[in-house]
């Protein structure tokens, strides 16, 4: 995480190997990728690569917006939320 340059870079692991790293770069509104998603995509039938991409750019436009610089620590608050019904 760059929030001063909003830039966004995700790696994108298999069995603890990264496959995959991607930039997104939100003053140029451009993402750069180096590497192979076929691996991935073979054992995730129900996405292509289109929607993969779409997928991180949509969270690493919210982690900018709102800005987020620990996107591990985001989603681990969420790890211990329940959902309770009052009657």
């Amino acid at each position: 995480m760059d929030l001063l340059k909003k830039q966004v870079t995700a790696t994108i692991s298999y069995q603890y190997e990264v496959k995959m790293t991607v930039i997104t770069d939100f003053i140029t509104d451009q993402m750069y990728k180096e590497g192979d998603l076929s691996e991935i995509l073979a054992v995730l039938p129900s996405e292509n690569e289109e929607s993969y991409f779409e997928q991180i750019y949509d969270w690493s436009k919210i982690f900018v917006e709102n800005e987020i610089t620990d996107p591990k620590k985001y989603f681990e608050q969420f790890k211990f939320c329940q959902i309770t019904r009052s009657s």
